[in-house]
């Protein structure tokens, strides 16, 4: 799921080109990131996202796959200019203005066009929603098989 658009046909009823590679596939690992708000800006419909995937990859991955969830990155305001990651959790989150998260006021334009506040890009949107991977998928028959994988700094 490389982008935004894979998600409607991950939910859509009819065939998707990978399916077939996914009932085949041993190993899954996904990530639906930052790209989510061209879907859904404020994040309302990410909880029903989250159980129509896991239901559509009960139905239509191997008994033994292993699904593998990663987590999205806090970036923040120039991060691609960094020499280094910045010190601990609290700075991370302080440069994007605190904790909190609210939906913007108003969507941007077109997709790479920031947003008001430290916080451009969402970078805190989808660290925020995706801890409701692992809950969802721990109540289902792939919770033996379902692997969180946290690289955002939300714990």
């Amino acid at each position: 799921m490389r982008c935004a658009f894979a998600k409607v046909r991950l939910l859509g009823s009819g065939a998707v080109w990978w399916e077939p590679l996914l009932r085949r596939a041993d190993l899954i690992a996904m990530n639906f990131g930052h790209h989510y708000r061209v879907l859904d800006a404020n994040y309302s419909a990410y909880a029903r996202l989250v159980r129509e995937t896991l239901t559509r990859f009960a139905k239509s991955t191997q008994p033994n796959a292993q699904l593998i969830f990663r987590s999205s990155n806090l970036g923040h305001a120039r991060c691609d200019e960094a020499h280094a990651p910045l010190p601990n959790v609290q700075s991370a989150w302080d440069a994007l203005g605190g904790f909190q998260w609210r939906p913007p006021r108003e969507s941007p334009t077109y997709f790479g066009e920031p947003r008001d506040g430290p916080d451009h890009y969402d970078w805190r949107a989808p660290s925020l929603h995706e801890r409701e991977w692992a809950p969802q998928a721990t109540a289902t028959a792939l919770a033996k098989r379902f692997t969180l994988l946290n690289v955002s700094h939300v714990d």
